[in-house]
């Protein structure tokens, strides 16, 4: 079943369980432009170029209709009651699983490399598709990110995996925890801290998700030129962002933080 938070204080439950799910903050025509752009791009390149070349990160730069999804409203005020007033957009990343996909996402958390100090950072999924448990929709450990920063380590099977590190001696199950099930348009909004994973697709369905990395202006970046990220409500007062705007940001190569 569903969980729903129409009756419950959400940002109670985003300080006790660490998520929030079925959050909906944008319109039909923002999911159409979504869903198009993604389209798009995958009818120019192929899978393994669009992996290997970021092709599918910060897309927002480049794309009306993508900044007008990750600067809804609805969602900065959201954000608002969580980080507060002034908000940076790290970046985002469309994230697939092609049908039958076997690529799967280790338990792990986003905080590990964000290079944030202080780390605070909340990521929005984006549900650019249905997201079920068949087609391996997020899973999360409630409560887990009460535990702060835990320590990681390289995957040593990168080919199977979405992502490179995974936490160090966690022996929970890939298929334990709360699998998030969302529908096309919907939100999962959690704490950078939060252990989560997803398993392989097992469908005949695609499973794309638009993944939003927010952090408050406050935040300082300790690997300069890791993220290209743009104030997207309030202001950057002490410069932490080099307060780029969109046409500086398209200059901006993606590079993740030393290993």
């Amino acid at each position: 079943m569903k969980e729903s938070f129409a009756t419950a204080d959400p940002f109670e439950q985003f300080g006790r369980d660490g998520y929030l799910s079925h959050v909906r903050v944008h319109s039909q025509t923002d999911l159409a432009a979504a869903r198009a752009e993604f389209d798009a791009t995958c009818t120019r390149y192929d899978r393994l170029a669009l992996q290997k070349n970021y092709l599918l990160h910060d897309r927002h730069i480049w794309v009306d209709e993508i900044w007008s999804l990750v600067t809804a409203p609805a969602l900065l005020d959201l954000l608002e009651c969580l980080i507060g007033g002034h908000i940076v957009l790290l970046g985002s990343r469309f994230l697939c699983k092609w049908p039958r996909d076997s690529t799967w996402v280790p338990w792990h958390q986003d905080s590990a490399k964000a290079g944030l100090s202080p780390n605070r950072q909340v990521v929005v999924w984006y549900a650019v598709d249905e997201a079920r448990i068949d087609n391996g929709c997020l899973r999360v450990i409630p409560s887990s990110h009460l535990h702060g920063s835990l320590p990681h380590s390289p995957s040593g099977r990168r080919e199977e995996w979405l992502v490179p590190r995974e936490l160090a001696d966690f022996s929970r199950a890939p298929t334990d925890g709360v699998g998030l099930e969302l529908e096309l348009g919907e939100c999962a909004v959690f704490d950078s801290h939060l252990i989560h994973g997803s398993m392989p697709n097992s469908s005949n369905d695609r499973r794309c998700g638009l993944i939003l990395r927010y952090a408050p202006a406050s935040s300082k970046p300790l690997c300069p030129g890791q993220w290209a990220a743009l104030v997207v409500r309030g202001s950057d007062a002490n410069g932490n962002f080099h307060n780029l705007t969109r046409e500086d940001a398209k200059d901006f190569t993606y590079r993740p933080a030393p290993e």
